[in-house]
C-alpha cells in the first residue's frame, strides 16, 4: 500500500501445479485493471513455494490460524513491518457467489490505510503476536483428549458429506494409496474433472482422465 511514501507488502504464494493459482493468474495477474491499482497502490511478491517452502509454511500457519483453512494461491497482505493483517486463498477478480473479488479487497483496503493506517498496523502486530503465542510455539506435556475432541467436532463441521473433502473448495492434491506415486486434482467438487499426475525420480506426467 502507498500512502506518502509508506509501501505495504501483497505476496500470493502458489505453484506450478496448482489449478487455482492459474486460474487466478489468468483471471487478476495476468489483468491490466488489477495491475493498476497493485502497482500504484502495493508492493506486489509472487512466490513459488517449491523454491521457497519456509515462507510458504510461514505465512500459512497464519492464514490457517486466522480464517480456519488453508490452501493455494494463499493471499497475505501485510504492512510495512511485514505484519499480516489480511489473508486469503483464491478470489476472483469481481465479487461473485458470496465470494469477495481481488479488486474490491484490495480497493477497500487502500481506502482503509489511507483513512486509518494505524489501526491495520496495530492489527497486524496483534494479529502476529497472538500466532505465535498461541499457535506457533512449541508446548511441553502430552496432547490431551480435549483436543481431539475438540478437533474432531470442528473437522465434522466442515466435512462434505456429499462429496467428500473439507470445506467448500474444489479438492485437490489427494494420493492414491493404491497406484502409488500418482496425485490426482479435482477442480470440481463432484470429482468430474480430474488431472492425473504420475511421479518418477526423472519424470513429472499429466493427463486429463477423461
Amino acid at each position: 500500500m502507498s500512502v506518502q511514501g509508506l509501501k505495504g507488502e501483497n505476496p500470493s504464494i502458489g505453484y506450478s501445479t496448482c489449478h487455482w493459482c492459474h486460474v487466478m493468474e489468468r483471471e487478476s495477474f495476468e489483468d491490466e485493471e488489477v495491475a493498476a491499482i497493485l502497482n500504484e497502490s502495493y508492493i506486489s511478491i509472487k512466490v513459488d513455494r517449491e523454491e521457497r517452502p519456509d515462507i510458504d509454511n510461514f505465512y500459512m500457519n497464519i492464514c490457517q490460524a486466522m480464517t480456519g483453512q488453508g490452501g493455494w494461491p494463499l493471499t497475505v497482505i501485510m504492512t510495512p513491518e511485514k505484519n499480516p493483517f489480511f489473508t486469503g486463498t483464491y478470489f476472483p477478480k469481481y465479487s461473485r457467489y458470496g465470494m469477495p473479488g481481488l479488486m474490491d479487497i484490495l480497493q477497500q483496503v487502500r481506502e482503509r490505510w489511507r483513512e486509518d493506517p494505524e489501526t491495520l498496523i496495530e492489527t497486524g502486530r496483534d494479529i502476529l503476536e497472538s500466532i505465535k503465542e498461541n499457535n506457533m510455539t512449541a508446548r511441553d506435556g502430552e496432547l490431551q483428549y480435549k483436543v481431539l475432541d475438540k478437533a474432531y467436532v470442528v473437522l465434522m463441521k466442515s466435512f462434505d458429506k456429499r462429496y467428500g473433502g473439507f470445506g467448500h473448495m474444489y479438492k485437490g492434491g489427494i494420493f492414491d494409496h493404491v497406484g502409488f506415486g500418482v496425485s490426482r486434482y479435482s477442480t470440481d467438487k463432484k470429482w468430474l474433472a480430474e488431472l492425473v499426475y504420475w511421479i518418477t525420480p526423472n519424470i513429472s506426467w499429466r493427463q486429463r482422465k477423461q
